[in-house]
């Protein structure tokens, strides 16, 4: 029923009232003003516009500024709009300035809603300083002044592009999107029939901390309110052509407010998976348990029998397992070594899976041929015994998923199933269709991992010889004992155990060969190379440093170098005005800081032999620990002049440093038949002292 009224709504809205390209149109002209870099002036003017939509709109709206604030200081700033609802419960749309769509998006769906009276109370949210570095100081200001009187849930519009579908991204690193809101945005999209992509794996990683990528909804989720972000990352296009339209965002947010009519549920489930809630999720997880301890009931003699063999034989498991563990260490130490001489310890980042396979295939070629070695101690012959060990070690690893995360325990549980399966069956090809099936997630979760890219997991499973190998080892381990119970018993094992050691060392070979002679720049893809040059006004030098992640050689850092001391040469310099003054115990000192053209980052620093006190200060600072250096937080792009005054005791004695970073310039050379991307950034030092 809730549905149809949402449909019948949309039909008549769309009858009566159209908005033929209005986004489009937006778009074209909010990117006119770009970059929105924090503080800029496209900034400021891209705010500026969005106030004077929302006024001709005569919506209610806010602006709030970035002054007052502890920690951190913006020249930046954010809009806050609302449109009542009929409830007070809030759907909260956050919308990052930088992005020409979700401008273009919300200010859309405002004017949509405003003609009408939406279920809940809509806030619209447009962030500036919302790209600085990671550190989400629009965000940041703006939930240290939320405090909301009703339930409010967060949808975060993070498009830099233009979105041809949504990926959802349901967590942030040790967070997780409760399941009230992630199962209604998904179908919700589908609803209004636009396409999107999630990945679980990477809901997966958030939950343990590792995803190692930034996340808009952290902050939201870390206060304690549902948040789920969209975005379209590599879903992003140029063409207006597959567009996600007006018609469909509008059946999309009418749908949400729809489901929400009663209001936001205050429950929350992060430990769902694939779509399934944590309370299905739990039935099935029983229930799979209670089928697999139906066998050893029934089966008691031999369940018993598995049992006994496990006893008699168990303490050839640790050495099967250090064996395992010390042949990856010992693979991980060589790939370090080799990137090491390569001068390119980065290679993983840009071939991270022909690294990742070298590493894997090398290890199992070594494994294959001391196994010939291993074979030859007296470890059971028995079939069985590598079975119930493989089983074993699932059951472990079961049991120590379930206590970190309910729905990490599905991966386990699916394997176990299998290989428990794979003792049962006798024939080997069937046999060998559970070992396939019992890994086939471990396979499309690795797939993920690199096709996300997650670059702290990859760097941990392929260059870490202690806890990144220690853990592959305790993965792997129940399905080697499972493979190695199969060559026992299928007749192709002769045959296997000749050919395999030749195919591995193949393998190994090829990939080595690309690591070590084809590079993974080319002309689509030239080589960074970051130059920062640092001009020290106080001894009137210039220091040209030049960093890449490839060892640059001798001849293309000399035509580097030459293409840069060629070029003009940099005449800004700093303008400053110093004035000091003593009022009883205490000392004012003003400082104004110009320069010619505006330095993207000013950093003004005060260093003390003896510990000062700071009494006041026209922008935010902290000193660091034993009081004897004290940071100014001035922000990106300031005004010019810039004015610091600073109250201190009057006794200070202290040096000031100052260090503009003035834009970065980039250019592609190619030299040798291969190219470079060339960034430069030039910062100007300058350190002085008061005297009395």
């Amino acid at each position: 029923m809730k549905r149809f009224f949402s449909f019948l709504m949309i039909l008549l809205f769309t009858a009566t009232f159209s908005f033929s390209d209005s986004i489009i149109n937006d778009i074209d002209h909010f990117s006119k003003l770009f970059p929105r870099s924090e503080g800029s002036p496209n900034e400021k003017e891209t705010i500026a516009q969005i106030a004077e939509r929302l006024q001709a709109l005569d919506v209610d709206f806010q602006e709030f500024g970035f002054t007052e604030t502890e920690g951190y200081h913006s020249y930046s700033s954010y809009i806050e709009a609302v449109i009542p609802g009929i409830i007070n419960d809030s759907i909260v749309s956050v919308i990052p300035v930088e992005g020409s769509y979700g401008i273009s998006a919300a200010l859309f769906l405002i004017e949509y809603y405003k003609t009408i009276s939406p279920q809940l109370t809509l806030k619209f949210i447009f962030l500036g300083a919302e790209s600085t570095g990671g550190n989400k100081l629009g965000t940041r200001n703006f939930l240290e002044h939320f405090y909301p009187e009703s339930p409010a849930a967060f949808i975060y519009l993070n498009f830099e592009g233009i979105p041809q579908s949504f990926r959802i991204s349901s967590g942030a690193d040790g967070f997780s999107t409760p399941f009230f809101l992630f199962d209604t945005v998904k179908d919700s999209l589908d609803s209004a029939g636009i396409d999107w992509v999630h990945s679980n794996t990477e809901s997966i990683l958030f939950r343990l901390s590792a995803a190692g990528t930034d996340s808009g909804i952290r902050d939201y989720l870390e206060d304690g309110y549902p948040a789920i972000e969209l975005n379209c990352d590599e879903l992003c296009g140029e063409s207006y052509e597959s567009i996600v339209d007006e018609t469909e965002l509008k059946n999309f947010y009418t749908t949400v407010l729809d489901e929400f009519s009663a209001g936001i549920p205050s429950d929350w489930d992060s430990h769902y998976i694939f779509g399934i809630s944590e309370q299905i999720f739990l039935l099935l997880y029983i229930l799979l348990l209670a089928l697999l301890m139906i066998y050893p009931i029934f089966r008691r003699k031999h369940f018993g029998w598995y049992m006994k063999t496990l006893l008699k034989n168990f303490w050839s498991l640790p050495f099967l397992f250090g064996s395992v563990f010390i042949i990856l260490s010992l693979t991980s130490l060589l790939l370090t070594f080799i990137l090491a001489k390569m001068g390119f310890m980065d290679l993983w980042k840009y071939r991270s899976l022909t690294v990742f396979l070298f590493k894997i295939s090398f290890s199992l070629l070594i494994y294959t041929l001391a196994f010939k070695l291993i074979s030859k101690l007296p470890f059971s012959k028995k079939g069985s015994f590598y079975s119930i060990s493989a089983i074993f070690f699932l059951v472990i690893s079961l049991f120590i998923l379930t206590v970190i995360n309910l729905s990490l325990s599905f991966f386990a549980l699916w394997s176990l199933c299998f290989i428990f399966l794979l003792t049962v069956f006798r024939k080997p090809v069937i046999k060998l269709i559970m070992l396939l099936l019992s890994v086939i997630w471990l396979g499309f979760i690795l797939f993920e991992i690199f096709s996300l890219p997650s670059l702290s997991v990859i760097e941990l499973i392929t260059l870490s010889p202690l806890y990144g190998d220690l853990l592959i080892s305790i993965i792997i381990m129940p399905f080697i004992l499972a493979a190695i119970r199969l060559e026992l018993l299928s007749p192709l094992s002769g045959k296997l155990t000749r050919l395999l050691p030749a195919l591995l060392g193949a393998a190994s070979a090829g990939l080595l060969v690309v690591i070590l002679f084809f590079s993974p720049f080319n002309e689509m893809r030239p080589q960074p190379v970051n130059i920062t040059e640092t001009i020290d006004e106080n001894n009137d030098s210039r220091k040209l440093e030049i960093d890449s992640p490839h060892r640059l050689p001798e001849d293309v850092r000399a035509k580097i170098t030459e293409i840069v001391e060629a070029a003009p040469e940099f005449t800004e310099k700093t303008e400053l005005a110093l004035q000091t003054k003593s009022f009883l115990n205490r000392k004012i000192i003003n400082t104004e800081i110009n320069f010619a053209d505006r330095p993207e980052k000013i950093s003004f620093t005060l260093y003390s032999d003896e510990p000062l006190t700071l009494y006041d200060s026209n922008y935010p600072a902290e000193w660091l620990p034993g009081q004897k250096k004290l940071e100014v937080f001035i922000g990106s792009n300031p005004p010019l002049p810039l004015n610091i005054s600073l109250t201190l005791n009057r006794t200070a004695e202290a040096m000031y440093s100052i260090q503009a970073d003035f834009p970065a310039s980039s250019t592609i050379i190619k030299y040798d038949n291969e190219s470079y991307m060339i960034s430069h950034r030039v910062s100007i030092v300058n350190n002085y002292s008061y005297e009395d």
